[in-house]
């Protein structure tokens, strides 16, 4: 599911820099492989202290754009 394309929240910030950029959130499994193929950047998932890696796509958009933002 992840390709070559695969960036951290922190370079975001870099790119937000130079350009404008659309966030497009889903599950992996929520987005077909059309769209997947057209993304520039796909971001890395946000992993937790175990190993059970599961989050609401509700949690996981405020934890992303609260490291964006830095609030």
């Amino acid at each position: 599911i992840y390709g070559d394309n695969l960036i951290a929240v922190s370079e975001i910030n870099k790119i937000i820099e130079k350009k404008a950029l659309l966030l497009v959130f889903g599950t992996g499994w929520g987005l077909t492989e059309e769209v997947t193929e057209k993304l520039d950047f796909m971001l890395e998932p946000i992993y937790g202290l175990g190993d059970f890696n599961h989050l609401s796509v509700r949690s996981a958009i405020s934890i992303i754009i609260d490291r964006i933002l830095g609030f």
